[in-house]
Order: C-alpha cells, then structure tokens, then sequence
C-alpha cells in the first residue's frame, strides 16, 4: 500500500478551537478503519502513514493494530506516531503522541488519545507506522489503523415560535450563541390552521430561511436555504412539506436562527422545530 496524498479540499474556514476530553475510545460512535503494511515485500520499506478527515472541534483516538506477518520469529521494532491536522495542505501537523513497540505474529494494539483540534475536515490528521529499529527491517508487518471520534447526530434545542397570523412572522433561535463546528443540520416543523382556538381544515404555507447572526452581530446576517412550504406533516400528497438540510463547511460562531413568514391568508399555530446535527465532513 502506498503512502497516501493529503487532502487539499479548497476551502476555508474560521476557526474555533474546541477541546474535548475522552476516557476510552470506546465511548466514541464513529470510526474511519484503514490497513497498512509496511516492511521486505510490501511497497513500504520502512514507513507508512494513512489520513483520516474528521471534523474540527471533536476529541479523537487513534487505534493501531499490527502483527509480523514475515521472516523469523524475531519481533520487529516499530514506532506508531500520532499526528495533529496539517497546518497547511500537505504539511503535517505536530505529534501528539508515538509508541515504541515490538511486532510478533500474535496481534497486538496500541491506543493514542487526542483532544480535539481547530483544524477540519480539509487538513487531515495522520497515523504513521515506521521502522524504528538499525537497518532494514528484518520483516513485513500488516495491520489496521483506526481513527474513532464522537461523530453521533445529536438534537438541537430549539424556541417554540407559538401563534404566527395571517402575515406574522418569528424569528426562532437554533441552538445557543457559540454557533456550530463543521457538519450537517436537519430540520423539519410542523404547523397547522387556526381558526381562533381551534385546529381549522386548511393547508397553511409559510416562507422559511435558514442563516445565522456572523459572531452574533445582529447587523451582519447570513441568509442561508429558503424554502417556501407546507407543515411537515401535512398530510396532502401534492403539496410541498417543508425540510431543509444544511451542510456547514465552515465554523459558524454566532446565534443560528429560522427566519418564519407565514405567506398565506390563515393563523396558523407552530410548534418548535425539530433540529438534528451530526458532525460530519459534508
């Protein structure tokens, strides 16, 4: 297996550091799994590394395991780095952590833990196997290089918008103020008639657009995914039902909000929004 070329994915980003702390790699959700081998026969005389794109803000553990799997029954010294992202595209970033061990034919693992980095999804951190022995090494090893992290969906707390008439609109509040790292958001609402107090029989339609205050300035607005539709659960087969997914590339620190216009000739009543992250790299 050959050495692997960086990511060099062409965006940018602001960025906010987030550190979190992790007790076992079993306690994270998500993992990327990747192999190696390295050593006599193997196209890696006495190194290897594999990149593992994760979104910023999350805590990491790498998880290595290896085996000698030519030669003698001499085991074979090698060094497992654990390396920060790249600072720049195809600059690799600063080790974490390296374990000295020795490879047998009876597999083994090592686990090297990591708070979480600023850097995202286009500058990858790094796993490096290689020789840390004199000389050639006297063996070929094999294994397995995993990357776990916390990458679960997660739901988002959302204000409830109430009563919206014929006209109104609501600004509803996503989340808190320190905004969101790199992921996914879905929402989905439901809204019904009214007619006073009581549910009326009519399909409502309502205007909303997704986009949150710049480092929470109430003056620089990004507007993000409009969508003009119907309650989500609207039971009418022709008719639109609203749903937005956003990909955020970027950090976006500041308060996200659900700009809601209710663009029809009825009151309608709306519940709070239903709102889902996961961090992922969109």
């Amino acid at each position: 297996m050959s050495e692997e070329r960086p990511n060099t994915a062409p965006w940018t980003r602001r960025t906010i550091l987030i550190a979190a702390c992790i007790v076992g790699s079993e306690a994270l959700a998500e993992n990327i799994s990747k192999t190696f081998e390295l050593g006599p026969g193997t196209p890696q005389a006495t190194s290897v590394m594999r990149s593992y794109p994760i979104p910023n803000g999350l805590a990491v553990a790498a998880v290595v395991k290896y085996r000698r799997i030519t030669g003698g029954k001499d085991g074979v010294s090698i060094a497992i780095e654990l390396r920060e992202p790249d600072t720049a595209p195809g600059v690799e970033g600063p080790i974490v952590a390296t374990r000295f061990v020795i490879a047998t034919t009876e597999e083994k693992t090592v686990i090297i833990q990591s708070l979480a980095s600023n850097r995202g999804c286009s500058q990858p951190w790094r796993i490096r196997v290689k020789h840390s022995g004199t000389g050639p090494m006297p063996a070929a090893v094999f294994g397995t290089a995993r990357m776990d992290y916390d990458g679960q969906s997660r739901s988002i707390n959302v204000s409830g918008p109430g009563f919206i008439g014929k006209g109104g609109s609501r600004e509803i509040d996503i989340g808190g103020s320190d905004g969101f790292n790199q992921g996914q958001m879905g929402i989905t609402a439901n809204w019904n008639h009214m007619i006073g107090p009581i549910p009326g029989p009519e399909a409502v339609k309502f205007r909303l657009q997704l986009g949150f205050l710049i480092n929470n300035n109430p003056h620089d607005t990004m507007l993000l995914t409009l969508a003009e539709a119907y309650s989500s659960n609207e039971s009418r087969s022709g008719l639109p039902k609203f749903r937005i997914l956003e990909k955020i590339r970027e950090d976006s620190p500041g308060q996200w909000k659900l700009f809601v216009s209710n663009i029809s000739g009825h009151d309608a009543f709306m519940n709070a929004p239903t709102v889902n992250f996961a961090p992922i790299c969109p």
